[in-house]
């Protein structure tokens, strides 16, 4: 009996046992029980290290000639500081900045005679993986532009007989104060008026019949526009037209400063180009002889303040 009790104690010391190892992961193992995966870059204990990546693999940057523009890259997952280089070799300035995982790719575009497109490489590294991202690099040439839609509003002007409206504006102020403030008679003031008429008259039939006249104008514009001609092409015929602008407006200035010189309450109008902005196409605005560009408006120094009423109100001149 007692022999039997001791088998009897045994085998449940044996089985309590058994239990124990198996709740604490002992005494033998499981081969369905989940595993982790391990390979090529994990650390131990089967924990994967993930390579680094960046977004976007491809980039495309479009900007105009002589402004800036930038993106971003970033990088996911480096395993360090992360270092950018780029193969750019264009006249423009290509930086690259990192800033922890975002990478900032700015390009100052230089002035560009046609249109800039190419491409360049950046490359990321974090001392374990190399990454590249393509870049399509578009530079658009806006001065030639700008350049051929002036030279359409001057060819327009011409065809419309209003070249020189503003200039006939100021000669007709001038005209009209000298004549009220004791400069010269009425009889002067008629002549003076009656010149100037003449002298616009001829500075439309010199500009018609030179190789700056309207139609020129408008043929090399359009050869532009087509592919025919470069910036560099409208450029030198842009300056011989102005050229042939100045001559033909030279004679009209002189005879607003004899008017000028018979009072002491006009000022003489300094030597002029014919400048372009978004107020349109003058030799007054814009002339820093007579003024500077304030927040993007034009003002007019004070002496030439009688100019600018003849300009701003052409109603005055009248």
């Amino acid at each position: 009996m007692k022999n039997k009790t001791n088998t009897i104690y045994k085998s449940i010391l044996t089985i309590l046992f058994t239990s124990a190892l198996s709740a604490c992961g002992g005494g033998g193992s499981d081969d369905s029980a989940p595993k982790s995966n391990s390979g090529t870059g994990s650390t131990g204990g089967g924990t994967t290290v993930q390579a680094m990546t960046v977004s976007p693999s491809t980039a495309t940057i479009s900007v105009e000639e002589l402004s800036i523009g930038t993106f971003d890259i970033t990088a996911s997952n480096s395993a360090g500081n992360v270092t950018v280089t780029n193969d750019y070799t264009g006249n423009s300035t290509l930086t690259t900045t990192a800033n922890g995982d975002v990478i900032t790719v700015t390009l100052d575009s230089s002035d560009v005679i046609i249109d800039e497109v190419s491409s360049f490489n950046v490359t990321i590294n974090d001392g374990t993986t190399t990454k590249t991202v393509s870049v399509n690099m578009t530079i658009a040439n806006t001065s030639g532009n700008i350049l051929a839609d002036d030279l359409e509003l001057i060819a327009a002007k011409m065809t419309g007989g209003n070249l020189h409206t503003e200039t006939e504006s100021i000669m007709t102020v001038y005209n009209k104060i000298a004549l009220l403030t004791g400069g010269y008679s009425r009889a002067m003031f008629t002549r003076l008026a009656s010149d100037f008429q003449a002298s616009k008259t001829i500075s439309y039939a010199e500009l018609g019949n030179s190789g700056t006249n309207a139609d020129a104008i408008t043929e090399r514009v359009n050869d532009y526009r087509a592919g025919a001609l470069t910036e560099l092409d409208i450029s030198a015929f842009s300056e011989e037209l102005s050229v042939m602008l100045i001559d033909s407006t030279k004679a009209l200035t002189v005879i607003i400063n004899q008017v000028a010189d018979k009072s002491n309450k006009l000022t003489s109008i300094p030597e002029f180009k014919y400048n372009h902005s978004a107020q349109g196409l003058s030799i007054y605005t814009g002339n820093k002889l007579m003024g500077e560009w304030v927040d993007d408006e034009w003002v007019f120094n004070d002496t030439f303040s009688i100019v600018d009423s003849a300009i701003s109100n052409p109603c005055s001149a009248q």
